[in-house]
């Protein structure tokens, strides 16, 4: 299963095959009734439906499939439609149906990867397959998963339900605890998740042990839930774009660096980490801190508030090619920033130095020069500057009114680009 980037589906996936039925009823577990005239497996469709599922998966064998399709039909109506006005003066024209397909586990993995979890796998690449047949278009790029064993209130992911529709990653909670601790919960996922969790899957199994009697090779069969979706990787939502010289991969870093040293890095000894990641490592594990040359760093007074406005100009700049046309670094000023008690003299002090790499940058991309110079004739700048190795352009603004009033007009001149306002911390 490859990542959607075209589909914008949500696809609904009600896992019933694999479940140990421990209550020995003639029937499934999932038709026991919670009120008058609801069953479990009906609050799941109508979940699924609510959070807004453009087609629903049932995960069920040919046992359990027809006494399912019985209660529920083919098609639920969307519950939505009923809270809208339109509906109100136009019931037959507006009602949307949303469709529901029964999904048997296969043969070949009944016995043998029949789990909870293998159904909940199964049945989203059943759902991927027959999208991808219809058109790029409608292929899902998230899916949500719904327990028919799990009660609790459905009004929080009313609360949600833009972010997965939208592609995010949501998972139910209750006193800390979610699916990836064996609950049943409900939880989304990406088609990028599914690929992880079938490795996962398929590096736990028992494997193709001669040793073992051939029904039981290649067996998930007592997997649970918290074996196939429990795992530990690390998602950074960055929105940092790629080659402008803010240190997005060097950020990604010093955030891993935190998260395996519990964020105690005060003893931590981060030169072996500079010279393999680079030397604008230190600058994210300390406040009130600039980096002066490629070993200096500067601190500064914390009530110095700045105003910036950011300009990125859609240009990639390649830090190993910049980096590999200097030729001579400027000697680092010998000023004590942290004695310096004056703003204005701060900025003085500071607007001498130059970015060794802008001119080196600049002199190839005309049209970087032609920013600089228009962010530095705006009402209230101070300067402006190329961050690191390029491309944002920078402005230090005296206030945020001028910032504001600043990026007004540079986005009026560029409307192409990507301009933002940031201040110190």
């Amino acid at each position: 299963m490859e990542e959607s980037l075209k589909g914008r589906n949500l696809a609904g996936i009600i896992p019933i095959t694999g479940r140990e039925d421990k209550l020995n009823l003639p029937w499934s577990d999932c038709l026991q009734p919670l009120c008058d005239g609801v069953l479990a497996i009906e609050r799941s469709v109508y979940e699924c439906a609510t959070i807004g599922c453009d087609s629903i998966w049932i995960i069920c064998n040919d046992d359990t499939a027809p006494l399912i399709k019985k209660r529920l039909g083919d098609y639920v109506v969307n519950p939505e439609i009923y809270e809208s006005w339109h509906f109100k003066r136009m019931p037959d024209l507006r009602i949307e149906y949303i469709p529901i397909y029964y999904v048997p586990v296969l043969q070949k993995d009944r016995n043998r990867k029949d789990t909870l979890g293998w159904s909940i796998l199964h049945g989203a690449l059943t759902a991927y397959i027959v999208h991808s047949k219809i058109s790029k278009w409608v292929v899902p790029n998230n899916y949500f998963v719904s327990f028919p064993y799990g009660i609790y209130n459905m009004k929080s992911l009313k609360s949600v339900r833009g972010e997965i529709r939208a592609g995010n990653r949501i998972y139910g909670e209750f006193e800390g605890k979610t699916v990836r601790d064996n609950m049943y919960l409900p939880f989304s996922f990406t088609p990028e998740d599914w690929l992880h969790f079938r490795r996962q899957l398929n590096e736990n199994n028992t494997g193709g042990d001669k040793s073992l009697p051939i029904e039981e090779r290649w067996s998930a069969k007592h997997f649970t839930l918290d074996k196939i979706f429990k795992h530990d990787r690390i998602v950074i939502d960055k929105k940092i774009p790629v080659f402008s010289g803010l240190g997005g991969g060097t950020s990604n870093a010093a955030f891993l660096i935190k998260y395996f040293t519990n964020n105690k890095i005060k003893s931590l000894d981060l030169k072996p980490f500079e010279k393999k990641i680079g030397s604008d490592l230190r600058l994210f594990f300390y406040k009130q801190v600039f980096q002066k040359s490629l070993k200096k760093y500067i601190k500064y007074k914390k009530n110095f508030v700045f105003n910036f406005v950011l300009v990125y100009p859609n240009i990639r700049c390649s830090t190993k090619n910049v980096y590999s046309k200097v030729k001579k670094y400027n000697y680092p000023a010998k000023t004590d920033f942290s004695k310096i008690r004056s703003k204005n003299r701060f900025i003085s002090l500071i607007r001498r130095e130059n970015n060794d790499l802008q001119k080196i940058v600049t002199s190839e991309l005309i049209t970087l020069k032609r920013l600089l110079n228009f962010i530095s004739i705006q009402q209230g700048c101070y300067f402006s500057r190329m961050t690191g190795s390029g491309s944002v352009c920078f402005g230090i603004f005296k206030s945020k009114k001028s910032a504001i009033l600043g990026l007004k007009r540079i986005k009026k001149k560029f409307p192409k680009y990507c301009c933002v306002i940031a201040k110190t911390i």
